[in-house]
């Protein structure tokens, strides 16, 4: 039971760590690619988490690597869902493929949240909806 509740402590400070740097990230300074793909560097670097990779993966792919990084609870995968869908409208006008991408992963991850949340959430389905409607 001891060792047990040292994980849990464990995972619950790597969560709070991944909260602080997904808070941390300049995510509404970026205007141009360059800046975008600085970004993307800065969460490799910090996170481990290649955004470019995890985009050309399947969905199914997608969420089992998310859902193996200790820490990564719903909150924090809905700070990353939140970050995709800003990064592909920063650079919607230059790289559409792109951009869908980025879209698509992040309607695949307010999806994940919606499915598997014990609580119902106004703000994640509006976000559903527009994202849906988008790449529809």
């Amino acid at each position: 039971m001891e060792k047990r509740d040292l994980v849990l402590r464990m995972i619950q400070q790597t969560a709070q760590l991944l909260r602080a740097v997904f808070n941390s990230l300049p995510i509404d300074d970026f205007e141009t690619e360059q800046q975008v793909q600085d970004f993307t560097s800065s969460l490799k670097d910090n996170l481990l988490l290649n955004i470019d990779s995890l985009i050309q993966t399947t969905d199914e792919e997608a969420l089992v690597y998310l859902l193996r990084i200790d820490g990564m609870d719903l909150e924090n995968l809905e700070s990353l869902a939140d970050i995709l869908k800003l990064m592909a409208l920063k650079c919607k006008g230059d790289l559409n493929e792109k951009s869908a991408l980025l879209n698509r992963k992040a309607l695949l991850l307010y999806k994940h949240i919606a499915d598997t949340s014990k609580t119902y959430d106004w703000g994640r389905e509006n976000k559903i909806m527009s994202l849906q409607k988008l790449l529809s």
